[in-house]
């Protein structure tokens, strides 16, 4: 399927198979990843779901090259994780409503805590972002609320 078609609207969330979840706040950002991300095959299985609820499993990505000139990324490889252009195999499935991508994130932040807070903050920073979450008007909003990561580093 191809990306461009589906009109994909950002930011986007990612909710991976072992139930972390990540983020895409562009489409530059979403065709790229770190070498672990693609040798670990860590986006199998994921489910990503853009700014208007619709939702696609991605079952495979492929490596197209690597990302920028060979210069920039050879520098780049030197004092960061060097960045490969990747392509996604996406499965539409069924769009999801607000409170449900929600209802999806704020089980994340609780089945990963350690992620969001430290275990003495449990009551108050982890409680603080769950209820910010579940007064987000749109998914810009939990992208921003959770600050998530993607994939480049990975």
């Amino acid at each position: 399927m191809d990306i461009a078609s589906l009109n994909l609207r950002f930011p986007m969330l990612g909710f991976t198979t072992d139930g972390d979840l990540w983020g895409f706040p562009s489409l530059d950002l979403f065709g790229r990843c770190g070498p672990r991300t693609i040798k670990d095959d860590m986006q199998r299985g994921m489910e990503i779901v853009d700014s208007d609820g619709r939702r696609y499993r991605v079952r495979s990505i492929r490596k197209l090259g690597r990302y920028g000139s060979l210069p920039v990324w050879f520098l780049k490889s030197l004092v960061s994780t060097p960045q490969y252009r990747i392509q996604h195999d996406l499965e539409p499935m069924a769009t999801l409503s607000l409170e449900e991508i929600k209802r999806r994130a704020a089980a994340c932040v609780e089945a990963c805590p350690l992620h969001w807070s430290e275990e003495a903050d449990f009551d108050t920073v982890l409680v603080d972002y769950l209820d910010k979450v579940r007064a987000c008007g749109s998914v810009a909003e939990i992208f921003e609320v959770l600050g998530l990561d993607w994939f480049v580093d990975y």
